[in-house]
């Protein structure tokens, strides 16, 4: 069995952080909205693959990780992280204010980040993925990613939800 190196774009902060009448306020102060750059990141959706992706060789993995490329699977943990998260921000917000509290919520996303590209050990948001069964292809990955079923994919449907609640996209 081949693995599967389908990707999906999964936000760090998810979709529920930015639904929420609590957090979407300090969110928008921080300057941090559901479909900012930062808060994005390219994750495979098979955990085979992630695992196998997780046993490369280093400089495999380097160049993924230095492509932005994460190191869990897609939409593995969502409610763990958006817990920590909500649990962070009233904890941060409680404690900080203006410039103080932007900066707290970048860390906190740095934090994320690191865990989502597997640099935290351990790591609060990975879960535990099966033995790799097959090497990485480095080369299949890259293909698959350049393909156009998945330049073209349409975004997640957690990414499409708060702009059905904040209004339009201005263009």
């Amino acid at each position: 069995m081949t693995l599967n190196y389908d990707t999906q774009v999964e936000l760090l902060f998810p979709a529920v952080l930015f639904q929420n009448s609590t957090t979407a306020p300090i969110l928008k102060n921080a300057g941090i909205h559901i479909d900012s750059r930062g808060n994005k990141i390219l994750l495979f959706t098979d955990p085979r693959t992630v695992a196998a992706l997780n046993a490369a060789a280093e400089n495999a993995k380097a160049a993924l990780r230095n492509s932005g490329i994460g190191f869990v699977p897609f939409g593995s943990n969502i409610q763990g992280r958006a817990d920590f998260l909500f649990e962070a921000l009233r904890d941060l917000s409680a404690k900080y204010a203006g410039e103080a509290l932007n900066l707290a919520i970048l860390d906190i996303m740095r934090f994320v980040h690191d865990g989502m590209m597997g640099k935290l050990n351990p790591n609060p948001f990975a879960p535990q993925l099966p033995t790799p069964s097959e090497k990485f292809d480095l080369y299949a990955a890259l293909m698959t990613m350049a393909s156009p079923e998945q330049i073209n994919k349409p975004k997640a449907p957690e990414q499409l939800r708060p702009f059905q609640i904040f209004g339009r996209r201005k263009s």
